[in-house]
């Protein structure tokens, strides 16, 4: 898709942002930092970004307006749970029950608002599981058909009007060990199996699957994300977890999903990269144990982000500075989308991008994520920026328009060869504007924490 484009100021993004974001009449009174968000000059585009986020909730008035304004490309609310909709067996579908309306509302807010939902399906009834107790068990075999049946009725329901669902998400981390209680993770994951479980979910993959697309076979369905916390080591038989994938593989379950989706997350550590480092080793694994089986799937990271183990300004700062590194390097590495775990709640280590209390007050990720949601809209990876030492940049292109991001974890200037560059123009994580002159095509700048866009027209 290929969306006309040119230069747009959007003068009017701070008013617009504090119209959506009206005071509340029941917020708190506590005195709490404010940051200021603003008006960026950047390339303009119809098309979304890499970005994604995962929302506790979907807010309705301006703050919809507000969430929607972020143009994420996905969004992953609450989950449809299984044990919700048929809690006995035979006993019909309860679309009724206080839990599905409630998620209802929110999938109709998401379509009107053009939020593209990802619909995760998982909370399986007490008789479904036995021998085990908690919801996120794996499913007894012998009743995959009535998972499959479920799957299929909550595609009729909710792919039609008013709620437009066209993502399936199949289980949550569903290579997690199996809990003793209800969870939202997995968890069918078998410590006492080679393959860790995997070829069980395969098998219901290989049940639910057909379900959907006989539906409608323009559904996407979508492996349910996998924790995978390590690589797998033949050597030392360490990390078997991962070998659920392969199970899943192994049962022929790679027939059986369009999309498969990972989570990866990162613990601050002083830097933006946190421990996990610039690098995630998880595309090329995946991408390598699938090219075993002969498959090529897409992929996405329907959960991703720089946790915070105490809270302090420098950890909320190094958050902003992650989202747009995540971003660029989501499309180095070919994914569908980056999603940001969570937008509106602090439930995991602090991650949300504004106060979920006080939703009317922003923090600075919030206004990266803005930023950086519109500066990428349609661009393409190109290469790596070559010869920076100690810093990292990567040039993006959209037709004749070329943008590179760089960045640093200690300040340094760095050299960027430009070329016959026109139009040139550099901005802040924030999206304000600084002076920038390119001489003999190189552009000489002071990389930082934060990344800086530098956005231009291309001579070839």
């Amino acid at each position: 898709m290929h969306a006309r484009t040119t230069f747009l100021h959007l003068a009017l993004f701070t008013m617009l942002l504090a119209a959506f974001f009206a005071p509340d009449s029941n917020a708190p009174t506590a005195v709490r930092p404010s940051y200021r968000v603003y008006a960026p000059q950047i390339w303009g585009t119809d098309a979304r970004s890499v970005l994604g986020l995962e929302v506790a909730s979907v807010p309705a008035g301006d703050r919809l307006r507000a969430l929607a304004g972020l143009r994420p490309n996905w969004i992953r609310p609450r989950a449809l749970r299984w044990k919700d909709v048929e809690p006995t067996r035979g006993g019909g579908y309860r679309w009724d029950a206080p839990a599905v309306r409630a998620l209802e509302e929110e999938l109709v807010r998401a379509s009107q608002a053009g939020l593209p939902v990802i619909l995760v399906l998982h909370g399986s009834p007490a008789w479904a599981v036995v021998p085990y107790q908690a919801d996120c068990a794996p499913i007894a075999p012998e009743f995959h058909p009535d998972f499959a049946r479920f799957a299929a009725e909550a595609a009729r329901r909710y792919s039609a009007p008013p709620f437009n669902v066209r993502f399936w998400e199949i289980g949550n981390e569903p290579d997690a060990f199996i809990f003793a209680s209800d969870s939202p993770y997995g968890c069918w994951g078998r410590v006492d199996e080679p393959l860790y479980g995997g070829q069980a979910f395969g098998a219901l993959l290989n049940a639910v699957y057909p379900a959907i697309k006989g539906v409608n076979p323009e559904l996407q369905v979508i492996h349910g994300g996998l924790l995978l916390d390590r690589p797998y080591n033949s050597s030392t038989d360490q990390g078997r977890s991962a070998r659920f994938l392969e199970g899943v593989l192994e049962a022929g379950g790679g027939r059986s999903f369009d999309i498969l989706a990972f989570h990866s997350y990162s613990y601050y550590n002083g830097t933006p990269d946190g421990t996990a480092g610039p690098e995630d080793w998880k595309p090329a694994y995946l991408r390598g144990l699938l090219a075993r089986y002969g498959l090529t799937k897409p992929l996405i990271k329907t959960e991703s982000a720089l946790l915070c183990l105490a809270a302090s300004p420098e950890c909320a700062q190094a958050q902003a500075d992650a989202i747009p590194r995540l971003a660029v390097r989501a499309l180095r590495d070919d994914l569908l989308s980056s999603v940001w775990y969570i937008y509106d709640s602090d439930s995991f280590h602090r991650t949300a991008l504004l106060e979920p209390t006080s939703p009317d007050v922003l923090r600075p990720a919030y206004t990266a994520f803005a930023y950086a949601a519109r500066a990428l809209g349609g661009y393409r990876y190109d290469a790596p920026v070559p010869d920076l030492a100690l810093a990292e940049g990567h040039r993006l292109r959209r037709g004749r328009e070329a943008l590179i991001v760089v960045w640093a974890n200690a300040p340094r200037q760095v050299s960027l060869l430009l070329g016959q560059a026109t139009s040139l123009h550099c901005a802040e994580a924030d999206g304000r504007l600084f002076p920038c002159v390119a001489e003999r095509g190189r552009l000489m700048l002071m990389a930082a924490p934060a990344p800086r866009y530098i956005s231009f027209l291309a001579s070839n």
